[in-house]
């Protein structure tokens, strides 16, 4: 599944490297991992979303098998260039739907925040953000920007 979702992020940077959209991205998750090692939790949290402008949105099945929705502002430091590859981070603040049992909500939605950290070369990068849920989480997302 990981080899298709890069396959079709390669596609697009192909097929794409002159068009310019503003600041717009899309991405999926690659990998999630459970710290508690509880065999019940899913790590196939089947991610995908749009970033624009600083805003981000995805949809992604919860450690809990549930439908979950994220929608938030992202804050993003300076890169560091080493050679050409970049290093950053982010800082996401938002609502996060699907976690009720789990987090104070109003009617399902909760309020989020979310540092990670993004390592990535040209218009393909790869971010890594750690959430405290269920024991902590860790999951990497595959982003590309048009």
């Amino acid at each position: 599944m990981i080899k298709i979702k890069f396959l079709i992020v390669i596609l697009f940077y192909l097929l794409t490297p002159s068009l310019s959209f503003g600041d717009v991205s899309i991405f999926t998750g690659l990998y999630t991992k459970h710290f508690n090692n509880n065999s019940e939790l899913n790590e196939n949290n089947q991610i995908v979303g749009i970033k624009y402008n600083n805003w981000a949105a995805s949809t992604f099945v919860n450690s809990s098998f549930k439908r979950s929705h994220f929608l938030a502002r992202q804050w993003k430091t300076n890169k560091l260039f080493v050679n050409h590859v970049y290093l950053r981070g982010n800082l996401y603040f938002g609502f996060l739907y699907g976690y009720g049992e789990y987090v104070p909500n109003v009617n399902g939605w909760s309020l989020a925040l979310s540092p990670t950290f993004e390592i990535g070369y040209k218009n393909i990068s790869v971010e890594t953000l750690v959430m405290p849920f269920d024991g902590g989480v860790i999951t990497i997302l595959l982003n590309y920007n048009f």
